[in-house]
């Protein structure tokens, strides 16, 4: 009986190594497997997709190349919030190491998505069209590169995470007020409100994620 037991927990430890690396796998191939590319997408989504994909496929010399086009935003966020992601990503890809990669390019998609928001918060929303901006373009990181896998953790755990990231956009997006037309219908920004709604889209993304960094407020 004892020698059963250690068999079964020699099988489950196995069974949850490989569990583990399929889920690091999922999290650089899930952005791929429903959404394409065009001409004018944004050049970070398209280098992150290029990336993944290659060295999803096992093409790791191409995923290298492609990695440069990362550059500006990886240096933003940098800048933004002091994550240092381009050597470990080079470092992953050089390793063809998938389960670092898938890693930090998640790290990177979540650091964008959260310096759109953060660059409005500390601007005080001064600026509406660039605050409405910053909020779309978060969005649009969110849906093509992060939505996938978040969804798809929401339904084998039973999360909402993608939910909430969806309503903490939806009230940035309110947040920003509008400038109205002539002097009328306009709404001032709330600024207190947008700040909490940055607060939830970030804690939804770290309850999926729990190794993306805080974001130093």
């Amino acid at each position: 009986m004892a020698e059963d037991k250690t068999g079964g927990n020699v099988r489950r430890a196995k069974l949850g190594s490989v569990a583990i690396r399929h889920i690091a796998l999922a999290l650089v191939a899930s952005a791929l497997c429903a959404y394409g590319y065009g001409q004018e997408q944004d050049p970070f989504i398209a280098a992150w997709k290029l990336v993944a994909s290659q060295a999803n496929r096992g093409r790791w010399t191409e995923a290298r190349d492609a990695a440069p086009a990362l550059g500006t935003g990886l240096e933003e966020v940098d800048i933004a919030f002091g994550w240092k992601l381009a050597p470990p990503i080079a470092a992953a890809l050089e390793a063809r190491d998938s389960r670092t990669l898938a890693r930090d390019l998640t790290v990177a998609a979540c650091g964008a998505i959260l310096w759109k928001l953060e660059a409005s918060r500390r601007a005080n929303l001064a600026d509406y069209y660039a605050a409405k901006y910053r909020v779309e373009a978060a969005r649009t990181l969110y849906a093509e590169l992060l939505a996938p896998a978040v969804r798809h953790q929401d339904a084998t755990r039973g999360g909402r995470s993608d939910e909430r990231v969806v309503a903490g956009l939806a009230r940035a997006q309110a947040a920003i007020g509008r400038p109205g037309f002539l002097g009328r219908g306009g709404v001032p920004p709330d600024a207190p409100a947008y700040a909490g709604a940055a607060l939830e889209i970030e804690a939804a993304l770290r309850a999926v994620f729990p190794f993306v960094p805080e974001v130093k407020r």
